[in-house]
């Protein structure tokens, strides 16, 4: 299985979201108690395989203090790229560049394995 950064940016929330795993309530679905098709395990999605690969890669991979605050108040928190770089005292420009390089990094991590720790401070 193979990521894009633009997939990682949306499995993001679920690493501090745990409500996240379930997935929007859909207020239109039928009742739950309504009966449904049977499913075949095997034609399942990969969605609870992503949502493990993601906690993973958050954890495991070597990102710097600052990715991992503009990656974290970004997708957990829900700040701007400007309250972001208010906070961290630099331009938006630097977060911008920040959460570009954090999503690069998780991604070939997710798709490669473990990175190296020159890699992560370049």
């Amino acid at each position: 299985m193979t990521y894009t950064p633009e997939q990682v940016e949306r499995l993001l929330p679920t690493v501090w979201g745990r409500a996240w795993a379930w997935g929007m309530q859909n207020s239109q679905a039928p009742d739950p108690d309504m009966p449904r098709a049977s499913s075949v395990a095997s034609h399942a999605g990969t969605y609870w395989a992503h949502l493990a690969d993601i906690s993973s890669a958050w954890h495991k991979t070597l990102l710097t203090r600052e990715l991992r605050v503009a990656l974290f108040l970004t997708h957990a928190c829900g700040w701007t790229q400007d309250e972001i770089a208010e906070h961290e005292q630099v331009s938006q420009r630097a977060i911008s560049k920040r959460l570009a390089r954090g999503l690069e990094l998780l991604t070939n991590h997710l798709n490669n394995g473990i990175i190296h720790t020159e890699e992560a401070a370049a």
